[in-house]
């Protein structure tokens, strides 16, 4: 008797299958989704330079959260990091906004909640 292990293997033999051919999963082959080109995403993220911050950037910036949500307020188009002089001038463009009437603007008391909503002159896209 020899102590060497044989590392011989049979060819696996194919075993009957229990499933009728009807029953059968086929195998479908993976196909590569099509490439599609990025498109650029409207930020709805105020730019730090305060230059960059201009009446066509802040109308587009309301519209899309008006389109999305029909109402929104100054603190969610200035987040409170931004310095004082982003907020002045966001605020400074809102009030543009609103006396071409592209924008309404309320607040019910001092230091309190600005609410925007869509003016006589806002058209929706």
């Amino acid at each position: 008797m020899s102590s060497e292990i044989s590392l011989e293997t049979e060819e696996e033999v194919s075993r009957p299958s229990l499933l009728l051919p009807e029953e059968r999963i086929p195998e479908v082959e993976e196909t590569a989704l099509p490439i599609v080109p990025e498109l650029p995403e409207l930020s709805l993220e105020l730019p730090l330079d305060r230059d960059m911050i201009t009446l066509e950037y802040i109308r587009s910036l309301a519209a899309a959260q008006l389109e999305q949500f029909g109402k929104t307020d100054f603190a969610s188009l200035v987040p409170p990091t931004a310095s004082r002089a982003i907020a002045s001038r966001v605020f400074y463009l809102c009030l543009v906004l609103c006396a071409i009437q592209f924008l309404h603007l309320e607040q019910v008391k001092p230091f309190g909640q600005i609410l925007i909503t869509p003016g006589a002159r806002f058209h929706r896209r």
